[in-house]
């Protein structure tokens, strides 16, 4: 099966393909896999230390050149925020059963715009900070 990070650039999308390719990411500790705009997330039911300050700080930097970054639930808030900054309504659709890690990646995406907003300094992402702070996950 080919390594990707995107199951779109497959040439088949078989089930057995896909599940094979899942499979062989998450015992490689990449819970993280796209299709296309979307993201995979494979709940790994331990800590795998992907939420640190220093990933944080290597998805800020997403478009300042350089390669895109694996897949993480970060990237899609990278995605968010950019939005927002350009004054475009954003939503992000977390599904799965019930304990998949639905909370926890809400979570994740509101401490991804949290810090991308502290970041930026001007009054309007120290704005959005505050706002994010306030929200909860429901």
């Amino acid at each position: 099966m080919p390594e990707t990070d995107d199951l779109a650039t497959l040439n088949s999308l078989d089930d057995a393909a896909v599940a094979s390719i899942l499979e062989d990411r998450y015992s490689r500790r990449r819970i993280y896999t796209r299709v296309n705009s979307m993201l995979i997330s494979i709940n790994p039911y331990e800590e795998l230390g992907l939420y640190s300050t220093a990933v944080l700080d290597e998805y800020c930097r997403v478009g300042n050149g350089g390669p895109p970054p694996p897949p993480h639930a970060f990237a899609v808030a990278a995605e968010a925020f950019s939005g927002l900054l350009s004054s475009q309504s954003q939503s992000v659709l977390v599904t799965g059963e019930s304990g998949a890690g639905k909370t926890e990646t809400c979570r994740r995406l509101l401490q991804y715009l949290a810090h991308a907003a502290n970041r930026g300094g001007a009054a309007d992402t120290r704005a959005l900070h505050e706002a994010l702070s306030q929200t909860s996950c429901v």
